[in-house]
């Protein structure tokens, strides 16, 4: 006597093994866009035209800006005009 068995599912174990294959072609490909960016970053900071482009659009730019207008900027740097003589110049 033949039992009829019904193959037409998956088992939990094949769902596994495809879940985790798609997890690592999912983890290579964005790993791979990442190694690409990083790539195409360098080539660019090597890359002796671009230098005058990259450091006119720093993003440290306006800070530094604000940093200039606001600043307290001593009168005078030269020692032998110091007040009260706490410094003298020989």
């Amino acid at each position: 006597m033949r039992i009829a068995r019904n193959n037409r599912g998956f088992t939990l174990i094949e769902m596994a093994i495809v879940l985790i294959i798609i997890g690592i072609i999912l983890g290579a490909v964005v790993k791979g866009k990442d190694l690409i960016r990083s790539g195409e970053q360098k080539k660019v900071l090597m890359n002796p035209r671009t230098i005058p482009l990259t450091s006119s659009t720093s993003s440290k730019k306006p800070v530094l800006h604000h940093r200039l207008q606001t600043q307290v900027m001593p009168a005078s740097t030269d020692i032998r005009t110091a007040k009260e003589g706490l410094m003298t110049s020989r």
